[in-house]
């Protein structure tokens, strides 16, 4: 009866395939072969490759990875297809919280991003020079005619550098004005970044005019991730997404990323994905799914 190890099982990013590595010895006997295993849906790729081949495949691909990381890393490829996703330094970022402020008020627009980020705007105007910093998309809100309405458990949430903290209590006491619609900031709490092995963003995007296509997305994920030298089994992209702002309308998709390790996970919650942080986008939060169920979607 032949043996068969599994040595490595993962998900491509980028097109969500599995791909499984297996050693195999044959009954019969003879050199063992390295079994590459590629599942797509219900569709299986199968190649054997002798020791020979693999030693001069793997060095190839370690080389070729290492030059791509290399280049992103200075700056010499796009990271982004329609426009360049921020590159942080990621060797020592600044530690990273979130300050949730509770709210009170009616309702908001049902498109109510810029103008949120707006109001924050003309109360912490410091705020705009912080790369990192994130206004969450509003917390607690049931939805209505045109507009969601606000509810006892809503909240406002900044994500901030840590020295920033005191600096954002100036939003306690304000009145933001979202088009007509007040909001009431009152009392905060700062929360540190919790560790989860899956993550979710509500919108991801990387800016340009047209609505991306799904796969374009992946891609442009694919290399914003690879640019923060973060690796996860797989990334699910979910429900289409738009935000009307002064300048045009943003694109893009929401996102669950799963298998990052603790320091990963810290890494892609303290930076972000994509564009345009201020008004929501590409923040990520613990998803409530279990691992294991996403690992096998």
């Amino acid at each position: 009866m032949d043996e068969i190890t599994s040595l490595d099982k993962f998900r491509v990013p980028v097109g969500n395939q599995e791909i499984e590595l297996q050693q195999i010895r044959f009954a019969a006997g003879g050199v063992p072969v390295l079994r590459l295993r590629i599942r797509e849906h219900r569709r299986f790729t199968i190649f054997d490759i002798d020791p020979v081949t693999a030693g001069r495949w793997g060095r190839v691909m370690a080389e070729w990875s290492k030059q791509q990381l290399q280049a992103v890393e200075s700056g010499q490829t796009p990271v982004a297809s329609a426009a360049e996703a921020p590159s942080f330094a990621f060797a020592a970022p600044p530690e990273m919280v979130d300050v949730q402020f509770a709210l009170r008020g009616g309702s908001v627009p049902f498109d109510h991003a810029d103008a949120l980020w707006q109001a924050i705007r003309g109360v912490l105007p410091w705020l705009e020079d912080e790369a990192l910093a994130g206004v969450h998309p509003l917390y607690g809100l049931s939805p209505g005619e045109g507009v969601w309405y606000l509810a006892r458990r809503s909240h406002l949430t900044l994500r901030l550098p840590r020295h920033r903290v005191a600096d954002a209590q100036a939003l306690v006491g304000a009145q933001l004005d979202l088009g007509g619609s007040q909001l009431a900031v009152g009392e905060s709490n700062e929360k540190s970044l919790p560790e989860a092995p899956v993550l979710y963003s509500k919108f991801v995007t990387f800016g340009g005019s047209d609505a991306p296509d799904e796969e374009l997305f992946y891609a442009a994920c694919q290399r914003a991730l690879a640019a923060l030298r973060l690796v996860p089994r797989s990334l699910v992209c979910g429900k289409r997404q738009s935000a009307r702002t002064a300048d045009g309308v943003l694109h893009g998709f929401s996102l669950m990323v799963n298998g990052l390790d603790a320091e990963g996970a810290l890494r892609l919650m303290q930076q972000g994905l994509g564009i345009e942080r201020k008004r929501g986008c590409g923040i990520f939060v613990p998803h409530k799914s279990n691992p294991a169920d996403v690992a096998t979607a």
